[in-house]
């Protein structure tokens, strides 16, 4: 008879590991060479002790994912940022400006080219979509 295991913590490895006492995260069957890939650069015992590297890596993967979606969030920010300094010099605030041209039935492509703002040339100014 099997002792009773613990009850499943959220991993992002959903398999659970093979010893039956394990205290630490349940992990998915991922091999070693698969887990020392991804901790490369990492430090300390992180990159060479795989129990320690295990975790370090699914942290890292937690920390992607999310990152992934704030990345998004930061770019929306800066373009609405840039988009109210370039209007307000024409006395117009940012709020106005969309709503004019929602009103106009204008779209405008936040990044023409998939270049950033920053390097678009000052004589295209914004980009607009018809």
């Amino acid at each position: 008879m099997q002792p009773a295991r613990r009850p499943a913590r959220f991993s992002l490895f959903t398999q659970p590991s093979p010893c039956a006492y394990s205290y630490r995260v349940e992990y998915r069957d991922m091999n070693k060479k698969e887990v020392f890939k991804l901790a490369k650069g990492f430090r300390g015992r992180a990159k060479n002790c795989i129990r320690i590297a295990r975790e370090r890596v699914e942290k890292a993967l937690q920390y992607s994912y999310r990152d992934r979606r704030n990345k998004k969030r930061d770019m929306r920010s800066l373009w609405i940022e840039r988009i109210n300094a370039g209007t307000r010099v024409h006395g117009v605030n940012y709020g106005n400006f969309m709503h004019g041209l929602i009103k106009e039935n204008i779209q405008i492509n936040p990044f023409p080219g998939n270049r950033p703002l920053s390097t678009t040339p000052k004589k295209e100014g914004l980009a607009i979509l018809v």
